[in-house]
C-alpha cells in the first residue's frame, strides 16, 4: 500500500534485544521509503541501541528526533 507522503521525513531504529539488529531494520525501512517514493535525509535518520520501548523518555537519539520535529525540521 503506498501512502501519500511529503515534506521531510525520518527514520527511527531501534533494537532492545541480542536477534535484532540496527542494520536488518535499515534494510526494511530503505526498502520501504523507496517503495514510497519518499526520500530522507542521512541527518533524520535516528538510531537507539539497547533501549526498552517504556524508556522513550531516556532514549536520546528518540529525543533528539522530537525535538527536530518540534522545531519544524522533520514533518
Amino acid at each position: 500500500m503506498r501512502h501519500e507522503l511529503n515534506g521531510t521525513g525520518a527514520v527511527y531504529l531501534r533494537v532492545s534485544e541480542e536477534e535484532q539488529t540496527i542494520e536488518r531494520q535499515q534494510v526494511s525501512t530503505s526498502e520501504w521509503v523507496a517503495r514510497q517514493g519518499v526520500s530522507v535525509l542521512p541527518e533524520h535518520v535516528y538510531d537507539d541501541v539497547n533501549w526498552k520501548r517504556h524508556e522513550a523518555e531516556r532514549r536520546p537519539n528518540f529525543q533528539k528526533m522530537l525535538k527536530a520535529v518540534a522545531a519544524g525540521r522533520i514533518n
